[in-house]
């Protein structure tokens, strides 16, 4: 497998150079902070390895994200010198220490002895050479688990929001201001460098994050000032009071229809013959209108305390979203 891309990618920067003087170049220095060494803010720090990891990450591959070249010896698969292909990533040490090294990627083969590839840092500068394929000491190519996905916006802000960074908003793919917002809140949480930049390490530590924290204070407290919160109260309470009121006003109704009943009583025994000789054709009548007219007072009862329901239940949601971060 040939990683064709990773070689035209990298031939992009072809002539890139370092800035004599005080002054740095800015996509030199953007390298660094790509693989998560945004310490690094000069263009004279060695930084062939940042130019491979850099041009690795970007085409989708993973790289050892590491500044010193020979952390590549330990990359990927091997290699054997007959099977080199475009892509391929090569080292060889340079210096007088142990760790010190230089690494390139291969553009192709030339003849059976030779290889063209291109690197940072050479000469101050991103330059292609062609080299015997002897002088490096290690061949790697990517394995199938070093291939990366980037993820897309879409799944940035949905995974953001899963997370508990719920001022991301809705996902539609957009980094507007409520995304670069989430960014920002996620990489503070992380340690990461404060850009509003999708980059690799930003990948990284979000799909290995856990869910936001809230803090005590927040999951235990109420709202201030929320309107949503205030007309819910008063909402709970008209529900309230009105059920109260037509309650107790049926109870005194029904008590004072029970004591009239009672001193009625004996004018009703003398009636009783005549009116249950009309009790058919006036049930026909007002039966049906007597029930439901008795009935309403009841039913605005039940209509009071469901306004009420209704109420407490937006309240406990409001005061949830606010506990668990979701709401202001």
């Amino acid at each position: 497998m040939t990683y064709q891309h990773v070689v035209d990618f990298a031939l992009t920067f072809e002539g890139l150079r370092e800035i004599p003087g005080p002054e740095h170049e800015a996509k030199i220095v953007a390298m660094f902070a790509e693989l998560g060494h945004d310490w690094v803010t000069d263009d004279e720090t060695a930084w062939c390895a940042a130019f491979v990891g850099y041009v690795l990450e970007k085409c989708g591959v993973r790289s050892t994200r590491a500044l010193n070249a020979r952390s590549y010896e330990d990359w990927g698969v091997e290699v054997d010198p007959d099977d080199i292909q475009p892509g391929d990533v090569v080292v060889r040490p340079r210096g007088t220490k142990a760790w010190q090294g230089h690494v390139e990627i291969v553009i192709e083969r030339v003849g059976k002895k030779s290889i063209k590839t291109i690197g940072g840092n050479v000469s101050n500068s991103v330059k292609i050479s062609t080299t015997p394929i002897s002088r490096w000491t290690s061949i790697r190519r990517a394995g199938s688990r070093d291939v990366r996905v980037k993820l897309t916006v879409r799944e940035v802000q949905t995974m953001l929001y899963d997370l508990g960074y719920y001022m991301v908003g809705r996902a539609d793919g957009v980094v507007g201001n409520m995304t670069r917002a989430a960014i920002l809140a996620f990489k503070e949480d992380n340690d990461l460098p404060l850009t509003t930049v999708i980059d690799v390490v930003f990948e990284e530590a979000l799909l290995k994050a856990k869910p936001r924290k809230v803090s005590e204070a927040r999951a235990t407290g109420a709202p201030s000032g929320s309107r949503i919160a205030a007309a819910s109260q008063a909402q709970i309470g008209l529900g309230f009071v009105g059920f109260v009121g037509t309650t107790a006003t049926q109870v005194a109704d029904s008590i004072s229809q029970a004591q009239q009943a009672v001193e009625q009583v004996g004018e009703a025994a003398d009636a009783a013959a005549e009116v249950l000789d009309h009790a058919d054709a006036a049930w026909q009548i007002f039966g049906a209108n007597g029930v439901l007219m008795s009935s309403l007072p009841w039913l605005a009862a039940a209509g009071f305390l469901a306004v009420a329901w209704f109420g407490y239940k937006a309240l406990k949601a409001r005061v949830e979203d606010h506990q668990s971060g979701k709401t202001p």
